[in-house]
């Protein structure tokens, strides 16, 4: 008999191979075997399948994340033992999707679509690298040899009913508010060519809609509600001053009153939108393998701000449209040359577009880009946007400059901003900003494993990346005041004088063009003659390079994974000669001379794990391993072109600004992991895993002293943070035993260091300890939760179970999927109550930093379904209850109360007067106050139950 191995490479996580036979063969057949090699060979991965991934409610790979040991989910992202949110490599298919900015990935994947997701969380082997934390990995789904056909749609407001105060409620339940969810999918999948399954496709789309974030909004009820228009005086003039003794009577234009009646649940005027499309295409040419994939998403958000004053039309100018855009193609082709030897060449390319703008312009022109619009477009467009027939919010504007003011029942003006930026002519441009950027980046990587022996299996490879990245940000009503005056006298202003109108841009020239390279520009401010400016604002190139070796080394008793890893890092364009020595010349811009060669960064990086059994059913690990980071380039290039420093023309601007740093170095951890593996009985396990992280150079702002040149101090993000963090986690696993199976997990870690973020040492309270002089405090980092545990149950009914009613089983292929979650709050520092409206920019600090907590949160999910067969036709009826029992669960506080619902300051002595001045107004006033602060409620809690119903059809 004549055996045939067949080498095929998985990303399981687990840590045993297994050799099995495809049939049992007949006298004198040929037999093919499949060895599966896991791509990890380390205890500390987590993987689900996609299908079990369909069953846990919510259905996402982030909620899957979330609940894994050692994973903290906040509003910035997911800290993976102790690690800040953007040091997780992301990968789909093998392709790095990691954002350079933010770190978060940059390609959404429908759940339908998804083979496997999995989580090295630490303990990476040399074959993986950019990142300190750990990888998350999507495979997604293929063509099998028949054709696979599937719809789904899960909705919240299929079944919501409008009740007698406009709020949408699940089938008129009080308080269980439906959030305009719908969520549809379709997928299928089979052999291009009927009966041939050398070439398989696979495809998948999705449209989801949400008209409101899940957040537990009061809506706002005010019978009379005034609407106050005044004029606005320069700031500093006499009539400024007598705006201010006069208590607004003196310029009072017009009044106008309104009606609120806001109603709860659904925060009005947002939504958000998302078509998604993931298809590949799979050609079996053994002993070739071919796969080509492209993955699109679109995204459309609106927002609004559940602030009172803000919900009527006369808000409007403070929403804004979001739209990211996201594209991924790759092309890998896997060879098996032998049953011992098989590489892998793959290729990919990642596109990610954002463009933002106020809410109710339309951006798409048809022009090549809306810059280039003359400015009797602007006066068209703005015209539009101040139109009181579309907002009835604007009254009066005969008046000529104005703001609106919103009040309270009485005769004081309460003020909450809501118009500004009045333009000549009447018009009142929208207020905000429009953005635009844009990252692509190429991605090429090979991989190689050879069995020399028995014993050895030796692995090499390499990877390179390289990133164009743009960036365009303007205030709209600063640009068209800019443009306007540049065009009408244009041999007094130069193109500089139109930038210094602007806020930041690279790639970009001044009207929003793509540009390769930097710009050179005239000026003559403070000159005689013109002089030429270059204003470094070509795109962003970073690039990354990387290869490994490994041996895998198979003793009898032991398992050796020894590697290296070596990384190659240009970030910058550019390096500064000296930061404490930073000058500018006549013009406001720096001086050329501050500009050097960019910095190259290389690094060698051992990781070894050994793993050896105990017994028979017990396995040791140990792991050991070095890692580098680049930051992410908001610290590093992001803005720090010519353009920026314009807005330095005052010696003290620095100290209200920060400062990007081309001399960032790489941040680096150390890492030390043991595990225990125990197989208890037959289908129960029990896993241990034990860490320790030593996190250096770390990205913070600090102020930099000059020793010289044009300022006396500056801010600059440096590598002066540091974190460390450890932890141990037990898994216990019942596999499925008499249609039943369980996991339950418990994490205990604590993560200490400087800083929670690069930003942290520059706003509030923390600000006045790094410019003290003192030693830099170690206090518990903001995402420091010391106690978590994640209960995951499942029990699946088969045909035929449980009592038959009239011959029918009305319990049979049903399932029922719970998820609870808890575990201890998130640390927050306290702080002196403020004795004034509005608070300081530098709060005191009444506490040592972060040694007050939250209390413990909790969470349970459920999922109830029903399966139904028609011949080849399945149809799966579920429903979904995201936090059933309504928890109601901190997630923020106000730092001077320790609570979601108030900050203390009509508490104070001020506030106290305050009120006591208003006299019958007082409560309408408290009332607006407190909604204001919590958005109406929205602030400080965790989201509130939801219930989803769903429906899938497959054949």
């Amino acid at each position: 008999m004549k055996i045939t191995g067949t080498a095929v490479l998985v990303l399981l996580g687990f840590t045993a191979c297994e050799v099995q036979a495809q049939s049992t063969p007949a006298a004198g057949q040929d037999t093919v075997l499949q060895v599966l090699k896991p791509q990890f060979q380390n205890d500390a991965a987590y993987s689900i399948s996609g299908d079990e991934l369909l069953r846990i409610p919510e259905r996402t790979v982030a909620r899957w994340l979330s609940v894994q040991p050692g994973v903290v989910s906040t509003e910035n992202g997911f800290h993976v033992r102790g690690g800040r949110s953007d040091q997780l490599t992301w990968m789909v298919d093998g392709v790095d999707i990691s954002d350079s900015h933010t770190g978060a990935g940059m390609i959404h994947i429908i759940p339908a679509a998804v083979e496997r997701v999995w989580l090295q969380p630490g303990g990476q082997g040399a074959a993986q690298g950019g990142r300190l934390s750990g990888v998350v990995g999507i495979r997604t789904k293929t063509g099998g040899s028949a054709y696979h056909f599937s719809a789904e749609a899960v909705s919240d407001a299929v079944w919501a009913l409008k009740n007698h105060d406009g709020a949408y409620e699940i089938l008129g339940i009080e308080g269980l508010h439906s959030f305009g969810y719908d969520n549809y999918t379709i997928t299928a999948s089979g052999p291009v060519i009927p009966g041939s399954d050398r070439i398989r496709f696979f495809v998948a789309g999705e449209r989801r809609f949400e008209n409101s974030p899940a957040t537990r909004f009061q809506g706002f009820q005010q019978d009379s509600l005034r609407v106050t228009s005044w004029t606005h005086y320069p700031y500093g003039s006499d009539l400024y001053y007598q705006r201010i003794d006069d208590g607004l009577s003196t310029v009072v234009r017009d009044t106008a009153w309104l009606a609120m009646d806001i109603p709860p649940g659904r925060v009005p005027g947002g939504d958000y939108r998302r078509n998604t499309l993931n298809a590949n295409l799979v050609f079996d040419v053994n002993p070739l393998t071919v796969q080509a994939g492209f993955n699109y998403s679109d995204h459309r958000t609106t927002n609004q701000s559940a602030l009172p004053s803000q919900l009527l039309t006369v808000g409007e100018s403070d929403s804004r449209t979001v739209k990211p855009r996201e594209y991924m193609g790759y092309l890998r082709l896997t060879h098996t040359v032998d049953p011992t030897l098989f590489y892998t060449l793959q290729a990919g390319h990642t596109v990610k577009t954002l463009e933002y703008g106020p809410r109710g312009l339309d951006w798409d022109f048809s022009s090549d880009n809306f810059m280039l619009g003359d400015s009797g477009h602007y006066d068209e467009m703005f015209s539009s946007w101040s139109d009181p027939a579309l907002h009835n919010g604007l009254l009066d504007r005969d008046y000529g400059y104005g703001n609106f003011y919103m009040s309270f029942t009485g005769d004081w003006a309460i003020p909450h901003y809501l118009i500004d930026n009045d333009l000549p002519g009447g018009t009142i441009a929208p207020d905000g900003q429009y953005h635009r950027s844009s990252e692509r980046k190429w991605s090429f990587r090979f991989d190689l494993e050879k069995d020399l022996d028995s014993i050895h299996r030796f692995s090499f490879g390499g990877r390179y990346s390289c990133s164009v990245l743009r960036s365009y940000t303007i205030d709209i009503d600063n640009y068209y005041l800019a443009k306007q005056s540049y065009d009408k006298d244009r041999t007094a202003r130069t193109e500089f004088d139109f930038w210094n109108g602007l806020t930041t841009g690279y790639g970009y020239d001044v009207y929003g063009n793509e540009i390769d390279n930097d710009q050179t520009v005239s000026t003559k401010r403070g000159l005689n003659a013109a002089a030429e400016v270059n204003m470094h604002n070509g795109p962003l190139v970073p690039r990354h390079i990387s290869f490994y070796v490994n041996d895998r080394i198979e003793l009898n008793d032991l398992v050796i994974n020894a590697g290296v890893r070596y990384e190659h890092m240009r970030p910058a364009r550019y390096s500064l000669a000296d930061i404490n020595y930073v000058r500018r010349d006549t013009v406001g811009t720096l001086v050329n001379g501050n500009f050097h060669d960019s910095a190259v960064y290389a690094f060698f990086l051992p990781r070894i794990t050994l793993s050896f059994p105990v017994t028979d059913q017990a396995v040791v690990t140990a792991h050991y391993g070095k890692y580098v980071q680049q930051p992410n380039l908001r610290y590093i290039d992001d803005g720090l072109t010519s353009l920026s420093y314009l807005k330095l023309g005052h010696p003290d601007y620095s100290r209200w600004d920060t400062w990007n740093n081309v001399n960032l170095e790489p941040e680096r951890s150390t890492e030390y992991s043991a595990g225990l593996t125990m197989r208890l009985q037959k289908n129960a396990s029990f896993r241990l895993q034990a860490y320790y992280r030593n996190q250096r150079d770390l990205t913070a702002i600090r102020p930099v002293y000059q020793t010289g040149g044009t300022y006396s101090v500056l801010y600059f993000f440096l590598n002066e943070d540091f974190a460390v963090s450890k932890g141990v986690t037990a898994e216990l696993q019942l596999r499925r035993t008499h249609r039943f199976q369980a996991r339950l997990q418990y994490t205990f870690s604590g993560t200490r260091g400087s800083g929670s973020s690069a930003e942290l040492a520059f706003s509030g309270a923390d600000k006045r300890l790094f410019e003290s002089g003192s030693p830099v405090p170690v206090f518990p980092l903001n995402f420091d939760r010391r106690h978590a545990v994640t209960a995951h149950m499942d029990l699946r009914t088969r045909a035929g179970d449980g009592p038959a009613i009239l011959n029918v089983h009305p319990f049979e292929n049903m399932g029922l999927t719970l998820l609870g979650t808890a575990h201890s709050g998130s640390p927050w520092t306290r702080l002196m109550p403020e004795d004034y409206l509005g608070g300081s920019s530098s709060p005191r600090f009444i506490a040592y930093p972060n040694s007050a907590r939250m209390p413990w949160v909790f969470r349970v999910d459920a999922r109830l379904e029903k399966r139904f067969m028609a011949g080849p036709l399945q149809a799966v009826v579920f429903l979904e209850g995201l936090n059933i029992f309504d928890f109601k669960s901190y997630t923020a506080v106000f730092p001077e109360t320790g609570s979601p619902h108030s900050d203390g300051w009509l508490q104070t002595d001020q506030g106290q007067g305050y009120t006591r001045w208003l006299g019958s107004n007082a409560d309408d006033y408290a009332r607006w106050y407190l909604a204001t602060i919590t958005g109406c409620g929205s602030f400080g809690y965790q989201q509130p139950r939801q219930l989803r119903l769903g429906m899938r059809v497959e054949y």
